[in-house]
């Protein structure tokens, strides 16, 4: 009896230091440098909002709608963790759908990982001002802003209306002519 308990405790003594120095393996660095530096760190980064999630929100489908950097991505799925599928770490990120979020994820087997660690975040306006000069506006972002734009030249919209009306007008009198 006396033995077995001895075993235990020995145990219980090598269990407590190991599972501090596993937490330890997957815990995140502070990192203060600018976010523009960081994010140079990253091969892939995109501004998207999530469309769906899986794996207890773990995984992310993303509406991608600027690229800030890398190839150009269709609807990325995103791993918010370093473990398989059903398994889960201190550093896993969640997603929420219908937020929108700066993506900077890293490549791995099977696709793209990110975690808690990366610069990415929910959007907030302020991030705009890390956005570099080259970022590139797709899917229906690209649409919106065709849109804004000719809404702040309300020029066009008159130029249009006047073109549709002269060659209605043309039309109308080569009929009668």
């Amino acid at each position: 009896m006396k033995r077995s308990r001895g075993y235990a405790v020995v145990a219980a003594m090598l269990a407590a230091t190991l599972i501090p120095a596993a937490a330890a393996a997957v815990s995140c660095v502070r990192d203060d440098r600018p976010l523009t530096e960081r994010l140079a760190e990253f091969e892939i980064v995109f501004v998207g909002t999530v469309t769906d999630v899986a794996d207890e929100r773990r995984a992310a489908w993303f509406r991608v709608e600027e690229i800030w950097r890398g190839p150009d991505l269709d609807r990325p799925v995103v791993r918010g963790g370093p473990g398989d599928p059903g398994t889960a770490t201190s550093v896993d990120r969640t997603w929420e759908i219908g937020q929108r979020y700066l993506v900077a994820p890293r490549r791995a087997e099977g696709g793209l990982v990110d975690d808690r660690c990366s610069p990415t975040q929910a959007w907030r306006d302020e991030l705009a001002r890390a956005r570099p000069e080259d970022a590139r506006v797709v899917g229906q972002a690209d649409t919106d802003d065709r849109i804004a734009t000719a809404v702040r030249r309300p020029w066009t919209a008159v130029v249009a209306v006047a073109l549709v009306l002269a060659f209605g007008g043309y039309a109308l009198w080569r009929r009668h002519a």
